[in-house]
C-alpha cells in the first residue's frame, strides 16, 4: 500500500485540480462513491489501481487538449484517489474517519506535499 501513496504523492496537477480534490475529498464516501467510478466496491489497494490507471488517461487528455477532456470527471476520480489514501493511512474501514491527506500544493508541485 506504500507503493500506492507513493505514486499519488509523485503526481503533480495543476493547483486548481488539487485544491478541488482536496475539499472533494471530505465528503469522499468509498461504498457511494466508488462504484460510480469503476462499477464496483473494491478494497482500497485494487481500487487506487485502477484509479491511477482512469487519472494518467484522463490527465493525457488534458494536457493534449483533447476534447472529449472531462474536467468534473478528472476530479472525480482524484477526489477518490484521495479518500482511498486517506482510508489507507488512516487504516480505517471504508467509512471511517479520516485524516487531511495533504496540504496546499503550488502549480504543478507534488499533489501530496504531506502525508499524515
Amino acid at each position: 500500500m506504500q507503493d500506492l501513496i507513493g505514486q499519488l504523492a509523485q503526481l503533480r496537477r495543476p493547483k486548481l485540480l488539487i485544491e478541488a480534490a482536496r475539499i472533494g475529498a471530505d465528503n469522499y464516501n468509498h461504498s457511494r462513491d466508488l462504484p460510480k467510478l469503476i462499477g464496483t466496491v473494491a478494497r482500497s489497494g485494487p481500487a487506487m489501481m485502477q484509479l491511477f490507471d482512469m487519472e494518467k488517461t484522463l490527465n493525457d487528455a488534458r494536457i493534449q487538449k483533447n476534447l472529449s477532456y472531462r474536467p468534473a470527471q478528472h476530479l472525480s476520480v482524484l477526489i477518490a484517489l484521495l479518500g482511498e489514501c486517506r482510508l489507507i493511512r488512516a487504516g480505517a474501514g471504508p467509512d471511517g474517519e479520516t485524516s487531511e491527506v495533504f496540504q496546499d500544493a503550488r502549480r504543478n508541485q507534488p499533489i501530496l506535499s504531506a502525508i499524515t
